[in-house]
Formats: structure tokens, C-alpha cells, sequence
């Protein structure tokens, strides 16, 4: 237990906890969180006092992620927390938003104009590229791991990364218990499904197919078995080619050239051809700051 109290809570939290018969207000494969106060706790469903492999999963992500917490556009995590009912417990900050992947789902997205889902997907580039530059490669990059938190203006949305459990430092990483973690179908980079060690270039493909959810409001995943998923866009390389938005407000209708050449660049079938982060972020800042000079 040394090291989760050399990441404790303040003094101000240690009390914390979650009452009977809460109930969570989301809900994961392995973990439920729970609204305590003004805070997010990720409880493990199956006690991690009993499941070694949960508790040492628990204490991965706290280690990993706490000192990420000063990184606008990452979920911010104050620390672990020993809790009667579930053993170790994460403590987050609380969002009082929708995931980028229900908000595709209940249409917070389309209702949004073209400005503000740039926003977002700038946000959500300088996130993912502030922490590849700490050397962590994410590992299941996905819009249900992106967290929309309402802005200042009430018109738009600030992206939090979130959900590092599977996420490993890529200096210090096992290549084999990496392989072993899992992603998501359809996120996944093909090299990565044929048993290769996932790595930022693998995250730029998983965001890529992010990208172009949030700017055109289109689902290419959608009503398709992962089987389906594999053999269409793993096995033999298709791409979505429909780059007009469905989204009833927006002024742009199809994704202008810059961007739609970038995304692309992202999930091209060799890892070592796809465009990097550091260009991604200054198309799309290019994008959200001069709109004239893409459309």
C-alpha cells in the first residue's frame, strides 16, 4: 500500500465516500462511477480487495494519469482512495457533460455548429499530443473516452481525455503485457490486431476515425458486428469516402480539403506513413481560427 499513499488524496478528500445503494451514474467492463460532491469516483464492480489484477489495474491508472492532471484537455485525477465496499477507488474530477460517443448518439453534436466541433477536435489533438510527448501511449483511443465538459460560453464543449487503464508508459512498458491489453474494434490500428505493440502512431489511427465522427456527425462503425468491422476496415483496408456533415445546422457542408487530407494522412494502413500529431493540431488550429482560408 506504500505507493497509493504516496498518492493520496488532499486531506480534504480522504473522507470521501460512496453511500449505500448509490447508484452510478456511468458504467464500464470493469468499473461504475459514482457522483460524490463535486467529484467522479471509478469504483472497481468486482471488489478490488478480492481481485488482485483489478487492484493492480487501479493502481496503474492512478500512477499513470495522476501527474497528467495539469494538462488542459486531460481528465484530472486527484488520486486513490481505499473505500470499504470496493478497495482502491480512483478519484476524479466530475464532468457534467456526455462522452463524444453519446453525444454523437443524442445529437449534442449536430446541434453544434462547424466552429465548435473544430473546438473540440483541436482540443482533443493537443490532449492526445500533449500526452504522447510524456511518453504515454493511450492504448484505446476512442470517442467514448473523450469527455465533453460544458464551456464558460454554455455554446460548446472543452474535451477531456479520460480512462487510462490500459494505457502504458512507452520507455518503461512490457511489449508483452501490452499485447495482451485490449482496445476497442474499429479503433484499433491494423498492425495492432495482427499482435503488433501498440504505439502513438497507433493512436493516430484510433483518433483519425475520431475525427471524422465529430466533423461530418457520421458513424462508420455503426449497426456493424465487429467481425464486420475487422474484415471491412482491419483486413481489407476500407475507408469512409462520404465526407459531407450531417448536421442540420452547420454552415460548412463538406469537410474542406486541409482537413480531410490530414484525417486520411492518420489512418493510412502503415504506421510509419501516418501524419503526426504536431501536424494534425496546426491544421486544425489553422482551421478554427481562419475558416476563410479552408472553405
Amino acid at each position: 500500500m506504500e505507493k497509493i499513499k504516496a498518492y493520496c488524496l488532499p486531506a480534504a478528500l480522504k473522507d470521501i465516500n460512496v453511500k449505500d445503494n448509490q447508484r452510478p451514474f456511468a458504467f464500464g467492463a470493469f468499473c461504475n462511477v459514482f457522483k460524490v460532491q463535486n467529484y467522479a469516483i471509478k469504483c472497481p464492480r468486482v471488489p478490488a480487495l478480492v481481485d488482485s489484477d483489478i487492484e493492480g489495474a487501479i493502481i496503474h491508472e492512478i500512477f499513470l494519469s495522476r501527474p497528467l492532471s495539469h494538462i488542459p484537455n486531460i481528465l484530472i485525477v486527484y488520486g486513490g482512495i481505499q473505500l470499504p465496499d470496493f478497495g482502491i477507488s480512483i478519484v476524479m474530477e466530475f464532468i457534467d457533460g456526455p462522452s463524444l460517443a453519446t453525444a454523437l448518439i443524442n445529437d449534442t453534436i449536430l446541434n453544434l455548429t462547424f466552429e465548435k466541433r473544430l473546438d473540440i477536435a483541436l482540443g482533443i489533438c493537443k490532449g492526445l499530443g500533449e500526452l504522447h510527448l510524456t511518453g504515454i501511449v493511450h492504448r484505446d483511443f476512442k470517442p467514448a473516452n473523450v469527455l465533453l465538459q460544458p464551456d464558460s460560453t454554455g455554446h460548446g464543449y472543452i474535451p477531456k481525455i479520460a480512462d487510462f487503464g490500459v494505457s502504458f508508459l512507452i520507455q518503461t512498458a512490457s511489449a508483452t503485457a501490452v499485447k495482451r491489453s485490449g482496445g476497442t474494434v474499429g479503433y484499433d490500428a491494423p498492425e495492432v490486431a495482427d499482435g503488433d505493440t501498440p504505439s502513438f502512431q497507433s493512436d493516430i489511427y484510433a483518433l483519425s476515425f475520431t475525427l471524422y465522427e465529430l466533423l461530418t456527425v457520421q458513424r462508420p462503425f455503426i449497426g456493424l458486428k465487429d467481425t464486420q468491422i475487422i474484415t471491412k476496415f482491419t483486413i481489407k483496408g476500407e475507408r469512409p469516402k462520404d465526407w459531407t456533415v450531417k448536421a442540420a445546422h452547420s454552415t460548412v457542408t463538406v469537410i474542406p480539403d486541409m482537413l480531410r487530407n490530414t484525417i486520411q494522412k492518420g489512418w493510412l494502413p502503415e504506421p510509419k506513413n501516418r501524419a503526426t500529431i504536431g501536424k494534425r493540431s496546426k491544421i486544425t488550429d489553422e482551421s478554427a481560427n481562419d475558416m476563410d482560408k479552408i472553405i
